[in-house]
């Protein structure tokens, strides 16, 4: 099974750019290209539960917890992936060795922070 992100609103397209360099194969959506922009946090877990994508942001103000609150609820969730603010090179970096380096049920119901 093949890990599928979706990339939140306002992630910088270098990055994601980046890492369709180094894992050309990755399955990649934008917030943008989903219809999503200005779409609620909530109503962006929700779409990716219902597509099978994990998240990846870098928004810890608020998406971590909406993902808390999907969690104590038991709705599913495929996963939350929170970068922190680094050179664009090494969240790259730690994104493709995250990814290439596990299944997506390894994300399941969990908030991951890189790098970790």
């Amino acid at each position: 099974m093949t890990i599928r992100l979706l990339f939140d609103e306002g992630y910088d397209k270098q990055i994601i750019a980046g890492l369709i360099k180094e894992l050309p194969d990755l399955d990649v959506l934008r917030v943008q290209d989903a219809d999503l922009m200005s779409q609620s946090d909530p109503d962006i877990l929700e779409w990716a539960a219902q597509a099978g994508r994990i998240v990846v942001s870098n928004d810890r103000a608020t998406m971590i917890e909406f993902a808390n609150e999907r969690l104590r609820t038991n709705k599913p969730m495929p996963g939350l992936i929170i970068t922190r603010d680094k050179p664009i090179g090494a969240i790259v970096e730690q994104l493709a060795v995250a990814v290439s380096a596990s299944l997506p049920d390894e994300y399941e119901n969990r908030v991951v922070h890189l790098p970790l």
